[in-house]
């Protein structure tokens, strides 16, 4: 009889000590690896296929929630910060209503300007605040209150030469001297971003033409021709863009002033969106920008009637945030708006005119709240749907992996049990041995 010492209860006790451990390690293995991994090693490769197939897309989807939710965080901020503007602006325009008043006594007076520079500081500090490293808002310059054919005398620095100049480009108009010209200049404090123009001349041709500092002009339309009286029919637009050491450029489109769905104007001029040529077969010119120089105004040369409207805008192309949201990108810029530091209520007349400027400056915040409540809308729902999309393709995934990991824990078990049989085996054969050994 065998000893309770023995060595071969050792060597039994070690095999199967050692099946147990490749038991644990490789059902370890199994439950960790994927489905595709089991599909690959069992030579499935249509399941191999789809499972790569599904979870790179699931893995894709789950970056676009992602993304899609810190871009909902940016517009949340935008959003917040555009409330503020407006609760700013709304006292200043209370503070200029109170200053317009001329019965008001001067230290009144004092101190409504006081606090309306403070408020203007507040829109100012608005200016510098960042997500991420990128600008929430940039400055917006509107120079609409110095292009108004109408106006007379406008407040400085904006100016009316009335007909005693004569334009440098009268290839139309050659021979008269009835040219007046109106001029609106703002110190934009950049000098680079964009600046918006929209015209009507009429059928009667006007110059419109942008100037930084004292001589340098950075776009100039020649006589530039429209559809109907310029208080009818549709306005063209030029979206000009410069920046010291580049060149300057210009995308020219129409507008559908009149909700026809016509381009009244398409007679009037040709060429591409970015090199077009009036009536006349005169280019468009651009200048480039000069560095340092942050003073711009928008001139109108006519004859005639017109109507102009210009905005500049601080806008940097790498502050403007993307994201793909199913396939698609969607941009969000930062919000602008001006900080009115051109404006003042030291006198009546001027918290007038200050009102009026935060009247249209209070209708363009809102205009673009609107537009960034619709787009936040349709990023939530498309958050929510690619949300349900990858908990619904990680179920089925995960349904996959745990029928092969029970396929691969049956496959270790019966390797287990052969390795047992095997080890029980060479064991039995050396009893054999050694109990022929002594009987002989």
């Amino acid at each position: 009889m065998l000893s309770p010492n023995a060595s071969i209860f050792g060597n039994l006790s070690h095999a199967t000590s050692k099946a147990l451990l490749g038991l644990q390690r490789s059902t370890n293995k199994a439950l960790s690896v994927s489905a595709t991994e089991v599909a690959i090693t069992k030579g499935n490769s249509g399941d191999a296929s789809y499972s790569a197939r599904m979870s790179s897309l699931s893995d894709r989807k789950k970056i676009e929630v992602q993304n899609i939710q810190n871009f909902l965080t940016y517009a949340q901020i935008q959003d917040a910060g555009l409330e503020n503007v407006l609760q700013v602006m709304d006292r200043m325009a209370s503070v200029a209503g109170s200053a317009s008043n001329d019965l008001i006594s001067s230290s009144e007076r004092g101190m409504y300007h006081a606090e309306f520079e403070s408020l203007q500081k507040n829109l100012y500090d608005l200016q510098s605040t960042k997500f991420q490293g990128h600008y929430i808002f940039q400055e917006s310059v509107d120079f609409d209150s110095g292009l108004n054919e109408t106006e007379q005398n406008p407040t400085a620095p904006d100016t009316y030469e009335h007909r005693n100049v004569d334009s440098t480009d009268d290839s139309y108009y050659s021979g008269l001297t009835t040219l007046s010209r109106w001029t609106a200049t703002k110190d934009v404090r950049y000098d680079r971003g964009t600046l918006t123009l929209k015209v009507n001349a009429g059928t009667a041709p006007e110059r419109f033409y942008v100037k930084q500092g004292a001589n340098n002009i950075l776009f100039d339309s020649s006589w530039w021709q429209t559809a109907g009286s310029a208080y009818n029919q549709d306005f063209d637009q030029f979206v000009i863009q410069y920046s010291p050491g580049e060149s300057t450029t210009y995308n020219y489109s129409y507008l559908d002033s009149d909700l026809d769905g016509v381009d009244d104007n398409s007679s009037y001029n040709s060429g591409s969106s970015g090199s077009m040529t009036n009536f006349n077969g005169d280019p468009i010119l651009t200048n480039s920008a000069q560095a340092n120089e942050t003073q711009l105004s928008v001139i109108v040369e006519s004859r005639s009637l017109f109507q102009a409207e210009a905005r500049f805008d601080a806008l940097l192309s790498d502050d403007v945030l993307s994201v793909d949201v199913g396939g698609q990108k969607v941009n969000l810029s930062p919000a602008l708006f001006s900080t009115l530091y051109d404006v003042s209520v030291d006198s009546n007349e001027n918290a007038s005119t200050a009102a009026a400027r935060i009247l249209n400056e209070l209708d363009n915040v809102l205009k673009q709240r609107g537009n960034l409540a619709s787009m936040v809308n349709d990023l939530s729902i498309s958050a929510d749907r690619l949300s349900s999309y990858v908990i619904a393709e990680q179920s089925n995934l995960a349904k996959k992996e745990r029928d092969y990991a029970e396929t691969a824990i049956d496959l270790v078990k019966k390797n287990l049990r052969s390795d047992v049989t095997s080890s029980l085996l060479v064991q039995s054969r050396g009893i054999n041995r050694n109990l022929m050994s002594k009987l002989l």
